[in-house]
């Protein structure tokens, strides 16, 4: 399904031509399958949706402990988003667009939504709106990966582990490791 064409003018600018021209699509392939554009831009975020749910539900069934779950769920959304920057954009889009006005909110019956209430029961995840955890959790992972796609700073894998493992340690109840000291950002500014 191709999804690179919507981020060039953003929603509003997109018109049909220009997706059957970015597409390689003939205007009749696409209606085919969809009325218009906003039903096209609605099966996007379905498909990239359960792409996405698919990710996380591999991820938090890997690892024993809850920490770990945690930690595996958070590299693998952001390797997904660092290697589909298209599909990043296209959410970061929608969420923020009229599409996504009066529609119920699918992050909220996802799984990692749902992982974070059972945490937050079982006391392993503080105790807040798991509405603002998932919030933390997403805006972590896609703000490291739009700041990895820039270019402008080299992001280590150790560097990656430390900003999952602070994340953890900011919604988690138990309490962070101790550290000799403080140790020197092995990130590099280019």
């Amino acid at each position: 399904m191709p999804i690179a064409f919507i981020p060039v003018p953003g929603f509003p600018g997109t018109t049909l031509g220009l997706v059957f021209h970015l597409a390689r699509v003939a205007a009749g392939t696409l209606y085919h399958y969809f009325q218009g554009k906003d039903e096209l831009i609605q099966a996007l975020y379905a498909y990239n949706s359960e792409r996405l749910q698919h990710v996380t539900t591999e991820a938090l069934s890997s690892g024993a402990t809850r920490r770990e779950r945690f930690l595996n769920t958070w590299h693998r959304l952001y390797d997904f988003y660092v290697r589909n920057e298209a599909v990043l954009t296209f959410f970061e889009q929608y969420l923020n667009s009229p599409y996504n006005s009066g529609q119920p909110m699918g992050q909220f019956r996802s799984p990692l939504f749902r992982f974070l209430e059972e945490g937050i029961a079982s006391r392993e995840i503080r105790s807040m709106k798991p509405e603002l955890l998932l919030m933390l959790v997403y805006g972590g992972v896609s703000a490291a990966a739009k700041l990895k796609l820039s270019g402008k700073v080299k992001i280590a894998d150790s560097d990656l582990r430390d900003v999952a493992e602070a994340l953890w340690t900011g919604i988690s109840t138990s309490k962070p490791p101790k550290k000799a000291r403080a140790k020197k950002s092995r990130i590099k500014s280019t």
